[in-house]
C-alpha cells in the first residue's frame, strides 16, 4: 500500500474552489488502496471528521476578495502585486503555517511516505512539499491549478517577468512531476519546466450525478431565470452578454427574465450605461451552500464568464463542473478558443457565444427544446474517472 502525504493549504471546510478539488480526491483516495495523510490550514467551520486530516495553526476564516472591475492602473498594481509577479506572495512573509507544517514533518520524520502531493497556491505549500520530499526522500508531485510566472493574464513587465520566471523555476526545483487542469496549461508547463506534466480535470463527484432527460417548461411559464455563480472583474465582465440578452428579449417580449448574480462583486458596476428595462437583475451577494442549492433549482440557464482575450483561454474554471451536475444549459462568454470549449462541446451542455447571432441561436434552441446532453461524455469529467487518470500517475514508480 502506497502512503501519500497531501499538502493543501486550502481544504474542507474552506470555501475556496481550490479546496474542493483535493478534499474530494482525498475522500475517494481514502476509500481505495492508498493510505493518505493531509496537512492543511486550520479553517473555520465544520472540519472533516477524519484523523488523517491535520488542521495546523491558528484558526483562519476564508474571505473571498473583491475583484478589480476596470482596466489595471498603476495603483492597482501597487495594491495587487500578483498582477505582474506571482512567484512572491504575502503569505511568505507573515504566515506561520509553513513553520508549523515543518514541525509536524519533523515530529513524524521516522514515518515513511512514498509520494508527496502539494498544491499551488500558496507558494508556502510548494516550499513545505520540498521540505517533506527532503525529509521522507519521497516522489514529489505538484498540482498547479493555475500557472505561476506563466499565468496568461499576468502583466509582463520585462525585467520583473524574467525575475518571476527565475523564482518560479527555483521554487519548483525539487518537483518530480506536475498536475494541471487544462490542455493549454499542460503544453505551457511541459515546455517551461521540462518535467512530466499530467492533465487531471477538476471534475465532480459521480454519485451526485443521476442522468435525466432534459425538458424545460420555458414556453409554458413564459419566464427564464439565468444565474451566474462566481466572481466578476475586468476579465469576467458580463456587460456584452447582458447587452445580447437585452437585444434578444427586446425581440421576444413574451418572456419575463431574471438574472441572478451570486457574487461578492456588484454586477451593476459593469453595465451602468446598459439599458435592461425588460430584465430584472438580482444581486444576491456571496451565498452559502444551502442558498446556492436553492438558487440552482430555480435556474433555467447558467451563465459562465471567462476572459475574452487569448491570454485567458487556458482557464477552465471549476465552476463549469459545478454546473455540469445540474444538467442545465450553460451560456458561456469567453475567448472562442478557450479550453472550456472541450468540456462544453464534449458534453453538449453548452456553447461559447462570440456574437449576438450565436447567442440568439443558442437561446432559441433551448426555448424550443433542442438541447441534448451527452451523459456518457459528461461522466468522463467525474472525479471518479479523473481519479483513474490520477492513479495511473501514482502507480508509476518513476516519472513518465
Amino acid at each position: 500500500m502506497k502512503k501519500i502525504l497531501m499538502i493543501n493549504h486550502c481544504f474542507e471546510p474552506c470555501q475556496a474552489i481550490g479546496a474542493k478539488r483535493w478534499s474530494e480526491f482525498f475522500t475517494l483516495l481514502d476509500q481505495s488502496e492508498y493510505e493518505v495523510t493531509v496537512l492543511t490550514a486550520n479553517w473555520k467551520g465544520q472540519k472533516m471528521n477524519n484523523k488523517a486530516v491535520h488542521y495546523i495553526g491558528e484558526e483562519i476564516e476564508y474571505r473571498p476578495v473583491t475583484s478589480v472591475n476596470h482596466d489595471f492602473t498603476c495603483m492597482d498594481m501597487l495594491k495587487h502585486p500578483s498582477i505582474y509577479i506571482r512567484s512572491i506572495d504575502r503569505m511568505m512573509f507573515y504566515d506561520s503555517w509553513l513553520d508549523e507544517g515543518k514541525q509536524w514533518i519533523d515530529k513524524h520524520k521516522d514515518e515513511s511516505y512514498d509520494i508527496i502531493i502539494a498544491s499551488y497556491t500558496p507558494i508556502n505549500a510548494i516550499r513545505l512539499g520540498s521540505y517533506a520530499k527532503e525529509v521522507f526522500n519521497a516522489r514529489y508531485i505538484l498540482d498547479m491549478r493555475d500557472m505561476m510566472s506563466l499565468q496568461g493574464q499576468k502583466k509582463r513587465i520585462p525585467l520583473i517577468h524574467h525575475l518571476d520566471q527565475m523564482l518560479d523555476r527555483f521554487w519548483l526545483r525539487h518537483v518530480d512531476e506536475i498536475l494541471v487542469v487544462g490542455p493549454t496549461l499542460q503544453e505551457k508547463a511541459k515546455a517551461f519546466y521540462k518535467r512530466p506534466v499530467h492533465l487531471i480535470y477538476n471534475g465532480f463527484i459521480n454519485k451526485n450525478y443521476t442522468p435525466i432527460e432534459y425538458r424545460n417548461d420555458i414556453k409554458e411559464k413564459k419566464k427564464i431565470v439565468f444565474s451566474y455563480l462566481g466572481t466578476m472583474g475586468n476579465k469576467r465582465n458580463p456587460k456584452v452578454l447582458l447587452e445580447w440578452l437585452y437585444a434578444f428579449f427586446s425581440e421576444y417580449t413574451e418572456f419575463t427574465v431574471e438574472i441572478n448574480f451570486a457574487s461578492q462583486d456588484n454586477p451593476h458596476h459593469f453595465f451602468t450605461d446598459t439599458r435592461l428595462q425588460n430584465i430584472t437583475i438580482n444581486w444576491l451577494g456571496y451565498l452559502n451552500k444551502e442558498m446556492l442549492n436553492s438558487l440552482k433549482l430555480e435556474t433555467d440557464i447558467f451563465l459562465l464568464l471567462e476572459d475574452i482575450n487569448e491570454e485567458g483561454k487556458e482557464n477552465i474554471t471549476g465552476k463549469v463542473f459545478e454546473y455540469l451536475l445540474e444538467q442545465k444549459p450553460i451560456l458561456t462568454y469567453c475567448h472562442p478558443e478557450s479550453d472550456i470549449r472541450y468540456v462544453l462541446q464534449d458534453s453538449g451542455i453548452g456553447n461559447i457565444v462570440a456574437s449576438y447571432i450565436e447567442c440568439k441561436n443558442f437561446l432559441l434552441n433551448i426555448i424550443n427544446n433542442k438541447f441534448k446532453i451527452n451523459h456518457e461524455k459528461v461522466l468522463y469529467y467525474s472525479k471518479e474517472n479523473q481519479l483513474l487518470l490520477l492513479k495511473e500517475v501514482l502507480y508509476s514508480d518513476k516519472p513518465a
